[in-house]
């Protein structure tokens, strides 16, 4: 991501929430934001990945400001 907010492939960055997953992942600190095309996060975790995918209602319950992926599974890749 460039210092503009704007990744490598000129989409715009956008802030995002994980939900969900092992207690101890380590959850937005290590993805804070991401391309706003992306709809799936891998997040490296204890040797594997903990894999979300972006949550279908942009709206969600009671509004929210960032965009929500929700954990679907791990994976030791």
């Amino acid at each position: 991501m460039n210092s503009d907010g704007e990744s490598m492939t000129g989409q715009e960055a956008v802030t995002i929430a994980l939900e969900g997953g092992p207690s101890d992942s380590p959850g937005e600190a290590a993805h804070p934001a991401v391309s706003g095309a992306m709809d799936t996060v891998k997040v490296p975790h204890q040797g594997g990945y903990e894999h979300f995918e972006r949550d279908p209602d942009p709206k969600g319950p009671g509004g929210r400001s960032s965009e929500v992926f929700r954990w679907v599974t791990r994976m030791a890749e």
